[in-house]
């Protein structure tokens, strides 16, 4: 059996990253409406605590004195109606992240079979073909994932960390000074443990390759 190689880093990024974006550039339009979206279910979000929180003091306030009922409905259909555009901005943004990603791996895969039959016959001689198919399959579907679902969710968790960490320092700076110690903290130690376990993906991808390749020798 052929030996199988590791995942290796590009020998010209420049390159594989223009070629990407040949392929990618189509779908910028949607992805930037994806964005805009998620930035808004972002903010949504932010917005519904602290309207929570307005209507939990009016109720409060209420049970020890008049209750304005009218003034607690309209928090109550002003915070559904905040849930419901939330929704609907979450549901257009996975709607087209889900679409660009099965376009572009579809159509990244197309490339690459249409590459497959070109080359030459030694190759497939010299390399393991589990390893051929991993990269067809595990390799594409990564890369379609980061360049859309990743960045998407990149770009709204920033926005919604550096809000919160505004409203918390707003509120009690002392508190929030805190949180963000520990978010930070936390990323530390994620950080670490993702470059620790790089290994283990590797040797991952490599059984993978070398299993495939038996059950298709088989």
């Amino acid at each position: 059996m052929a030996r199988v190689r590791l995942a290796e880093k590009p020998q010209n990024i420049k390159k594989t990253i223009t070629s990407l974006f040949y392929y990618y550039k189509k779908y910028i339009p949607k992805l930037i409406v994806a964005l805009v979206c998620s930035i808004i279910s972002a903010g949504l979000s932010l917005i519904s605590p602290s309207k929570i929180a307005n209507l939990v003091d009016m109720i409060s306030v209420g049970l020890t004195g008049e209750m304005d009922v009218a003034a607690i409905q309209h928090l109550c259909m002003f915070l559904l109606f905040l849930l419901l555009l939330g929704f609907i901005f979450g549901y257009i943004q996975r709607f087209l992240l889900v679409g660009i990603s099965q376009r572009f791996s579809n159509e990244l895969r197309g490339s690459i079979f249409k590459k497959v039959n070109r080359i030459q016959l030694k190759y497939f001689d010299n390399n393991n073909f589990g390893d051929l198919l991993s990269r067809l399959v595990n390799d594409v579907e990564n890369i379609s994932d980061n360049l859309s679902n990743t960045i998407a969710h990149l770009v709204s968790s920033i926005i919604l960390l550096i809000s919160a960490a505004i409203i918390m320092v707003c509120i009690n700076w002392q508190m929030g000074i805190s949180a963000i110690t520990f978010s930070l903290f936390g990323f530390a130690v994620m950080t670490w443990i993702v470059s620790k376990s790089q290994k283990y993906f590797q040797a991952n991808r490599k059984n993978e390759g070398e299993l495939n390749g038996y059950i298709e020798e088989i």
